[in-house]
C-alpha cells in the first residue's frame, strides 16, 4: 500500500483509507472543476496510396490531430518535404474542429 505523500499531507488531502470511511457529507468536493476543452483542436489530412497492397493503387485518407497550431504546421511541413521524393502522397489540406 502506498502512503501519502509529503506534498499531499501540505494541501491537507486525506488518505484514500480514510476518505473511504468518512460519512459523504464530510467528504471534500471541489467548488469549481474547469470545463474539459478539445483536446486536439488543429489537424492536418492527407491521401496516401498503397501500391504494395493486393488490390492495387487504393487511396486511403489519413488525419492527425494537435493540440496546438505550431505543431500541426511543424508536422505538416515536415510531411511536405517527404512528399517531394515520394509519390504516394497527395491532397495534404489543413483541418480544423
Amino acid at each position: 500500500m502506498t502512503e501519502l505523500g509529503k506534498a499531499g499531507k501540505h494541501m491537507g488531502v486525506e488518505h484514500p483509507r480514510v476518505t473511504k470511511k468518512l460519512p459523504t457529507k464530510d467528504k471534500v468536493t471541489p467548488a469549481h472543476t474547469k470545463k474539459p476543452r478539445s483536446v486536439d483542436r488543429f489537424g492536418y489530412s492527407y491521401e496516401i496510396s498503397f501500391p504494395w497492397s493486393r488490390g492495387g493503387n487504393e487511396w486511403k485518407l489519413i488525419t492527425h490531430w494537435f493540440r496546438t497550431r505550431a505543431g500541426r504546421d511543424a508536422s505538416m511541413k515536415a510531411l511536405e518535404r517527404s512528399t517531394e521524393k515520394y509519390s504516394w502522397y497527395r491532397n495534404i489540406k489543413r483541418e480544423d474542429r
